[in-house]
């Protein structure tokens, strides 16, 4: 004879993920007119969408998490685009945008003429802090 119970069985958290999260410190290591495409997708691994805006390249990685258990439902969510110049440059880069983001200019045209510096010259001291 079988025993049924009417006891509520318990369910472990679920989750589902598309795709994987980016890590925020491959994310900081993105460099405006540094970095290359390349150099992107070997850090970010393959986009999930790829594009044109005008004459750039747009690159794309989207991820989504969702965990669930009977009282409780979390999600998060990462977009990354980055705009490639037609130097193979990121020309631009955002992250977890909110509206829609404005293509930047090409690399060139952001530094014409001069190198770009490996990091910005320090802030000006106040005179309290001299």
């Amino acid at each position: 004879m079988s025993s049924f119970s009417c006891a509520p069985a318990e369910t472990q958290p679920r989750g589902v993920q598309m795709n994987k999260f980016i890590p925020d410190d491959a994310i900081a290591s993105v460099k405006i007119c540094r970095t290359t495409a390349e150099q992107l997708v070997k850090s970010f691994g393959n986009p999930t969408g790829q594009g044109r805006d005008g004459d750039m390249a747009t690159l794309n990685w989207s991820s989504v998490a969702i965990m669930t258990s009977p009282d409780h439902t979390a999600m998060g969510t990462q977009m990354i685009i980055a705009w490639v110049d037609s130097d193979g440059l990121v020309a631009g880069f955002v992250v977890n945008t909110v509206g829609i983001p404005q293509r930047p200019v090409p690399c060139r045209e952001q530094h014409p003429g001069s190198p770009v510096e490996d990091e910005p010259a320090p802030a000006p001291r106040k005179p309290s802090e001299a």
